[in-house]
């Protein structure tokens, strides 16, 4: 958005004026359609203002129009006091008190107007013993900047500490030129400015399409943190991660790649607080430290590039992210997160991604450093301290395009680097992460590369050794089913049948790597199950199925669906075959049980199906079993 001028500003102000009229707002509360949108379209705003604001609050909404928050925050916390809306339209306020609401009518442009309103809270106020609370959901825009700084400045001053308030504005949307109503167009960055210079603690979420300014002391943080990430052409995955930060960090810092060539400054500028061009992102420079031939000029060093925004980061901890890696859940956890990170260097959080999780150390001190320029990890010398936030998860999710690029690039450079830690230095963990560059495109030099690795390493590798394991043991499957040539002097049938022993093989193994670990039981009771050994899968399928529902702290790759509803649904499944109704009763209903909230919901239609046939069942021998008695 370009400055507007003084006069542009005014005009638009005037026109914004003319626009509010009360006689519009009148008709507009009265109609069904126009009226029932706000309170549809506004509903999440509504239930993240109702999480923070305490039963027994003073609730003053300004613009609150029918009073369709009010009445919702009534009927949720059941407020002693009874809340006060406040409206240009008469017709909207008319409609409010039919709600059993306290409402009045005030002109939020017309000084005497707000005056005459704040002096009513206050005899409130008085009365009641009580603080208020403002709350003004989708009004501001509408204001002119005398009147916004006027409401803003009386909030904040109001009583003997500094006033709460909550505002929303459309985020980054619906400005002057596209809705007349409105007089300004607010970012993240700039709707925090303006608040403020009213109030001392600010922060702004992004919830839907909306912002939320949180005002007052509810928006102190318990420890300072920043977020930050290195982005390269992330125009089309960047703003989701952004939003879903900010507000639950106290500062956001991105560093661009010059090389960008999309619209992510642009972006990055409307919700970062600080936004800086990375130096040397392949770091080709020979004298620095880090600096790794096999990075070509045009690849990327990720150690490199991340260090730079840690050094841009003001907080004493750092949330690092990528681009396209969005805060899942947790949110709340960051504003109190000061007893959790007590005494820790390091905290690991939940990453998901493609029906996978792994936890990861993306949170640390400032004065942690990445190093490697390929598959990066935090530098943890000897006696770091660690802890573990299973209540954080962030979204690995990356656009198609964006993630056909990152192949191309990875296939560049990934490889070439990682062979030549491996080839040069020795390093078991660079060979690990170049035997899974191979997968996709050459399985059987992937599963002689991890045969390497198991041969080169022991049991103090014991968690990378058991995910090997996993992806050897499912490359063994695949040649097998394949028919994949292997070793000229052997004949295809008997290779696939020496795989797939290898594959029993390697999976019986992973006992002794990684105890907290259960899926190689699946995969062993799967192998069973397709060679017709029921009591063999169901015994294997028992092993795991014990740990349903638990997700084991691993910084491996797991697979969610085989420590939640899978164990269930292969345990139903052997014991209907072996004719363990019951049994199968049992844990068909239990996958309904472990199925996630974010499941698609013809998973869970099948899983009623099956807790049905298998009640049908049950009904049916029942019945004939009556049936012979009589």
């Amino acid at each position: 958005m370009t400055q507007a001028t003084e006069s542009e500003t005014a005009a638009t102000e005037a026109r914004a004026r003319r626009e509010n009229s009360a006689d519009l707002w009148d008709r507009l509360w009265s109609e069904p359609a126009s009226r029932d949108w706000r309170e549809v379209a506004l509903a999440r705003v509504y239930d993240r203002l109702i999480q923070y604001i305490p039963a027994g609050s003073t609730v003053v909404d300004f613009g609150g129009g029918v009073g369709a928050f009010c009445a919702k925050l009534r009927r949720a916390l059941a407020c002693d006091v009874d809340p006060i809306v406040y409206d240009i339209s008469p017709a909207a306020v008319d409609q409010a008190r039919g709600r059993g609401l306290r409402a009045e009518v005030a002109d939020l442009e017309d000084e005497h107007s707000i005056a005459d309103a704040f002096r009513e809270v206050a005899t409130d106020c008085n009365k009641w013993d009580a603080h208020p609370i403002f709350v003004a959901t989708e009004v501001l825009e509408h204001l002119s900047q005398e009147a916004r700084d006027r409401l803003l400045a009386k909030c904040s001053s109001f009583g003997p500490n500094e006033g709460i308030g909550f505002f929303t504005v459309p985020n980054n949307c619906l400005g002057p030129e596209v809705e007349p109503q409105h007089t300004i167009q607010f970012t993240a960055i700039t709707f925090r400015e303006e608040l403020r210079r009213h109030f001392d603690d600010v922060r702004v979420e992004v919830v839907g399409p909306y912002l939320l300014g949180v005002c007052g002391r509810p928006a102190k943080v318990a420890v300072s943190v920043s977020m930050c990430l290195p982005v390269r052409d992330e125009e089309k995955d960047l703003e989701a991660v952004l939003a879903s930060f900010r507000g639950f960090v106290d500062e956001i810092v991105v560093g661009i790649d010059p090389r960008t060539e999309d619209g992510t400054r642009a972006i990055a500028e409307a919700y970062a607080d600080v936004v800086f061009e990375l130096k040397d992102p392949a770091c080709q420079d020979a004298t620095n430290p880090l600096h790794d031939p096999a990075v070509p000029a045009e690849g990327c060093h990720f150690s490199w590039v991340r260090n730079q925004c840690i050094e841009k980061c003001s907080s004493p901890w750092v949330f690092m992210t990528e681009g396209h890696e969005r805060l899942y859940s947790g949110h709340d956890v960051l504003l109190g997160i000061g007893e959790l990170l007590e005494g820790a260097d390091v905290a690991y959080v939940w990453r998901r991604g493609t029906g996978q999780r792994w936890l990861f150390p993306w949170l640390a001190r400032q004065s942690y450093r990445y190093r490697r320029s390929t598959h990066n990890v935090v530098d943890m010398p000897d006696g770091t301290r660690r802890a573990l936030l299973r209540e954080v998860c962030t979204f690995h999710d990356r656009h198609h395009e964006n993630a056909e690029k990152r192949n191309t690039q990875r296939r560049l450079q990934n490889r070439k680097t990682l062979w030549e830690d491996w080839d040069l230095h020795g390093n078991p963990s660079s060979l690990f992460y170049f035997a899974q560059e191979l997968r996709a495109d050459e399985p059987a030099d992937a599963a002689e590369r991890f045969e390497e690795f198991l041969e080169a390493t022991d049991s103090t590798n014991g968690q990378m050794r058991y995910q090997a394991r996993l992806i050897l043991a499912k490359l063994y499957r695949g040649l097998a089913e394949a028919g994949e040539p292997g070793e000229l002097d052997v004949d295809p049938e008997t290779l696939a049948l020496v795989r797939l022993e290898r594959c029993e093989e390697i999976l019986h193994g992973c006992t002794g790597e990684d105890w907290s670990r259960t899926e190689h039981w699946l995969w062993l009771g799967d192998i069973a199950f397709n060679d017709g050994q029921l009591e063999k899968a169901y015994q294997f399928y028992s092993y795991c199925g014990i740990a349903a529902g638990i997700m084991p702290a691993s910084v491996w790759w797991i697979d969610e669906a085989t420590y939640l509803w899978l164990p269930a649904q292969r345990l139903a499944m052997t014991a209907g075959h072996l004719g363990k109704e019951a049994e199968a009763l049992i844990w068909a209903e239990r996958v309904i049980a472990l199925l996630p909230p974010d499941a698609p919901s013809e998973a869970f239609e099948e899983a009623r199906r099956n807790v049905e046939i298998i009640q049908n069942v049950i009904e049916a021998r029942s019945k004939g079993a009556s049936d012979l008695a009589g």
